[in-house]
């Protein structure tokens, strides 16, 4: 596990979380990758970033070790490339989202039978990036009901999509969109792109049309899965919406 480790730091970027920095065991897994491959600078993306409001000396320690004969004269653009200026928890909640939505955009790609306009795919995934970025800005408010919001709301989507109806709400499991990398899963037969992509242009085409006021549209439960995966709501009517199908009910407004 060290030498993979080690392998690892050496060959890839790295984004570090939490108190490992100051991990004695955690320097010397360090020291030796760049033993074994040093990094240099200027380096894109950078070689590694923290997940901090602040650099202490453990970080530039790090920094020293991971650049070495480079650091000093680079010393505060690496430190500026290497400060994300958040912590943990919304880091790696962003990075929940940003993997969700970078796997839709890659996904209605793959719907090659679509006879799209020239520009309308750049826009379809521009779409969904909003819509990325409109579920972000919910979280601030409460972030642990949000991350509970987002885990069951894909758990129920996904349920729905891989079996055609609605689950037992005390047995949803969360089932993400690929088990690998979007461009491995892509090259598996049995991985169901098309369908998928169908799928994120689906959401997209939602997503432009609350960007545009057209309607709202607010995440299933899965204590009422019965009720949708999505409910899109206009000053007129509701719609429940499943990730394979839409049905409407219209609910007179006084």
């Amino acid at each position: 596990m060290k030498g993979h480790l080690e392998m690892l730091f050496a060959s890839r970027p790295a984004f570090i979380v939490g108190l490992s920095a100051q991990d004695a065991n955690i320097h010397i897994v360090l020291h030796e990758a760049s033993r074994n491959l040093a990094r240099t600078w200027p380096a894109s993306p950078p070689a590694v970033v923290f997940a901090e409001q602040e650099l202490h000396h453990h970080h530039r320690h790090v920094m020293r070790v991971t650049y070495g004969e480079t650091y000093a004269a680079n010393a505060e653009a690496i430190a500026e490339s290497a400060l994300l200026g958040a912590y943990a928890q919304p880091a790696l909640l962003g990075l929940v989202l940003f993997t969700l939505a970078d796997k839709l955009c890659t996904l209605a790609g793959s719907t090659t039978e679509l006879a799209l306009p020239s520009g309308e795919m750049d826009r379809i995934r521009s779409n969904l990036r909003d819509l990325r970025d409109a579920l972000g800005r919910l979280a601030d408010a409460d972030p642990h009901r949000f991350i509970d919001a987002v885990i069951s709301g894909v758990g129920l989507t996904m349920a729905v999509f891989r079996t055609g109806r609605a689950p037992d709400p005390g047995h949803i499991v969360y089932h993400p969109i690929s088990t690998a990398p979007i461009s491995r899963a892509l090259t598996d037969p049995d991985f169901p792109c098309g369908a998928l992509g169908r799928l994120a242009i689906a959401m997209s085409l939602l997503a432009r049309g609350m960007s545009e006021g057209l309607w709202s549209l607010s995440l299933g439960t899965p204590v009422r899965p019965a009720r949708g995966v999505l409910r899109l709501a206009t000053s007129r009517q509701v719609s429940q919406c499943s990730s394979f199908a839409i049905r409407v009910r219209v609910h007179s407004r006084r």
